[in-house]
C-alpha cells in the first residue's frame, strides 16, 4: 500500500512540475510578441522647372512608412525548419519576425529591419543581396546557415515601394498627386513605366522607350509643349527625355 502511495505522489508531482514547464514557455512566447514602430527619415521634396535646354521634370516622394519588429522564437520551429528570418512586406511597412533563442530574438529583428529600411530605396539592391546582407548579420548571432524569406502584398522575393508621383509630365497615364505600387526591380522592358533615382535630376517617374545595355532612355507621356516668356526671354517647356543608367532604375510601376 505504501508503494503505490509513493508511486502516486511521484506521478503527482511530474504532471505538475509538465504543468508548471509548459506554463512559463507559454509565457515566455508570448513576451516575445514585442512590436517596435518608427516613421522613416523624409524625404527632400523638389520642385524644379528647367529652362529649354534641360526641359521640365516631375519628381516624387516616398510615402512615410511605420516599421514593426515581430519575433517568435518557438524552439520547436528552429528544431525543425533550422535558423529562419521571415520579412514581408505590404508597401508601406515592413515586419520581421525569427525563430532564434529569445535571448538574441528580438536584438537580431531589430538589426535586420534596421538593414532592410535602410536599403529598400538603394536602387542597386537586388533581393538577393539583400538576403545575403540579412545572412551576415544572422551570422553575427552564431547562425551559420540562415534561411531568409521574403514576401510582400505582390508575392515572393518581390519588394513592393509605394512612390507618390508629383507634376504633370506622365499625364494621362498618372496623375498629379497619384500613389503608384512599385516593384523594387531593374529588369525592364521597353513600354514599363519605372521609378528613377536620378543623378542629374533625382526622383523621376517615366516611362522605356529604349534600351541600349545598361543605358536606358526615358521618356514623358505627355507630349504636350508650351512657352512663356520670362525676364523678355522665351522659353519652352516640355516633358524631360533622358538617357539614365540601369543602376539608377528603382523598379516597375504595376499599378497606378
Amino acid at each position: 500500500m505504501g508503494d503505490i502511495m509513493n508511486k502516486k505522489l511521484v506521478f503527482t508531482f511530474l504532471l505538475i512540475s509538465i504543468l508548471s514547464i509548459s506554463l512559463m514557455h507559454m509565457g515566455a512566447i508570448s513576451a516575445n510578441g514585442l512590436e517596435f514602430q518608427f516613421d522613416t527619415n523624409d524625404l527632400n521634396n523638389v520642385n524644379v522647372i528647367q529652362n529649354e535646354d534641360e526641359g521640365i521634370y516631375d519628381d516624387y516622394d516616398y510615402v512615410d512608412v511605420n516599421y514593426s519588429t515581430n519575433t517568435n522564437s518557438d524552439p520547436l520551429s528552429r528544431f525543425f525548419y533550422g535558423d529562419t528570418v521571415d520579412i514581408y512586406f505590404d508597401g508601406q511597412g515592413t515586419s520581421v519576425s525569427n525563430n532564434f533563442d529569445s535571448n538574441v530574438s528580438y536584438a537580431l529583428s531589430y538589426e535586420v529591419l534596421n538593414f532592410v529600411s535602410g536599403n529598400i530605396n538603394n536602387s542597386t539592391m537586388d533581393v538577393e543581396e539583400m538576403k545575403e546582407g540579412v545572412q551576415k548579420i544572422c551570422q553575427k548571432y552564431g547562425s551559420e546557415d540562415c534561411t531568409v524569406n521574403i514576401d510582400s502584398i505582390i508575392g515572393q522575393d518581390q519588394i513592393p515601394i509605394i512612390v507618390w508621383a508629383q507634376g504633370a509630365s506622365m499625364l494621362p497615364t498618372i496623375q498629379d498627386g497619384q500613389y503608384v505600387l512599385v516593384n523594387k526591380t531593374q529588369d525592364i522592358h521597353v513600354g514599363d513605366i519605372v521609378s528613377i533615382n536620378s543623378k542629374e535630376y533625382g526622383g523621376i517617374m517615366k516611362r522605356v522607350d529604349k534600351i541600349e545595355g545598361d543605358n536606358v532612355y526615358v521618356v514623358s507621356d505627355n507630349k504636350n509643349v508650351y512657352y512663356q516668356e520670362i525676364d523678355g526671354e522665351l522659353y519652352e517647356f516640355k516633358g524631360l527625355c533622358t538617357w539614365v543608367d540601369i543602376s539608377e532604375i528603382e523598379g516597375v510601376a504595376i499599378q497606378y
